[in-house]
């Protein structure tokens, strides 16, 4: 009880910062790449409160692992995390140096030990671009010190998530380690250079796509977690061109320019189903992914996505359509909806309101959500 009335609190305090304050210095410029105030898709959804939020439920996207926010197992996991980032060297000592190089820092081909691929590309480049997303976010709503409250909102997003991923689990845990002592670092260092955040966004087509959160009453699950990292190349200026994400499914395909502000991306690829415990005889926890085909199909303007449409025939979650706010509707009133099909839960809706980092869900099964 204790531990359910304490993320309640904790829900709702994010809940209060996410809702938008009165611009006092808000004004379009040169670095604004990644937020610039856009009220309708997926920009209008954006507050620190939800990128804490997506950043720190991210894992809840896959099967075998739990949904609902309310039963999880917070102090052990909280621990077990602090355990291990105060004791770095003893942790990485019983885990295995070399073993850590290798499976947390070095790019290599093993399937089992590729915890290297969601640090370069979940932490440089998400949390990275989250961090550079809620300073964007914090300076454009006028807020004094918007780099370090941007700092910090990444930085309890990332503290949230590595504590649902651990769980129950007690012992050494380099998965923190790696992510706050050097990926998460290298993010903010990158998005901090004007330069580079400008020759991603501009030349490399960076945009920050979240989901639309959304928590059903009846069996207390939150849908609907994460966000994507998309690059979109059109050399040239041409009408065709290259497209890629990484986040709730890793795709690749083509986008096209329908007109100036809008286009049509296509995608195919993977997405993660199961998170697999590596057996091996070596101390500490090695995770690997077991994965299955993904399609996508995304509309945007300006770089705020509109709607999506994502079929993942071999996960739970069987096919996904989000609608942003903003693009249907009376004039004024525009929310944003999900409806999905999942294999237990039968048929999924969500409403959504632009502000707001959480919607409200429901589902036509009896049981609610099945996941462990």
């Amino acid at each position: 009880m204790r531990r359910r009335a304490g993320l309640l609190l904790g829900l709702v305090g994010v809940v209060a910062t996410g809702v938008p304050v009165p611009r006092a210095a808000a004004q379009y410029g040169p670095s604004y790449f990644y937020y610039q105030g856009i009220p309708y898709g997926s920009q209008a959804t954006i507050s620190p409160a939800a990128t804490v939020l997506h950043s720190g439920y991210y894992s809840f996207q896959i099967d075998n692992r739990s949904d609902v926010p309310f039963e999880l197992a917070y102090e052990a996991g909280l621990a077990n995390v602090l355990a291990n980032l105060t004791n770095p060297f003893a942790a990485i000592g019983d885990y295995g140096w070399g073993r850590f190089f290798t499976t947390e820092v070095l790019p290599n081909p093993s399937k089992d030990g590729a915890q290297w691929v969601p640090n370069y590309f979940g932490h440089i480049l998400g949390e990275g671009l989250v961090y550079r997303v809620t300073f964007e976010w914090y300076r454009y709503h006028g807020v004094a010190n918007a780099r370090l409250f941007a700092i910090l909102s990444m930085a309890a997003g990332a503290m949230l998530n590595e504590v649902v991923e651990n769980g129950t689990y007690d012992g050494p845990n380099v998965d923190p380690i790696a992510d706050f002592y050097l990926f998460n670092p290298l993010g903010v260092l990158v998005f901090s250079s004007e330069t580079l955040a400008r020759f991603l966004a501009r030349d490399l087509g960076l945009a920050y796509w979240p989901q639309q959160a959304a928590l059903d009453p009846v069996s207390g699950a939150l849908h609907n977690m994460g966000y994507r990292t998309v690059f979109r190349v059109h050399p040239f200026r041409w009408r065709v061109g290259l497209f890629a994400s990484y986040g709730n499914q890793g795709l690749a395909g083509l986008s096209y320019r329908v007109s100036w502000r809008d286009r049509l991306t296509v995608g195919v690829g993977v997405a993660a189903r199961e998170l697999i415990e590596v057996a091996t005889d070596d101390p500490g926890r090695q995770l690997t992914a077991d994965v299955g085909p993904a399609f996508g199909v995304f509309f945007d303007r300006n770089n705020s996505l509109l709607a999506s449409l994502v079929a993942t025939p071999e996960k739970r979650d069987k096919i996904v359509l989000n609608v942003y706010p903003g693009l249907v509707g009376p004039r004024g009133f525009r929310p944003g909806f999900t409806v999905g099909w999942h294999e237990e839960d039968g048929l999924k809706l969500a409403v959504h309101f632009a502000g707001w980092p959480i919607g409200l869900a429901a589902h036509t099964g009896v049981a609610g959500s099945t996941k462990p």
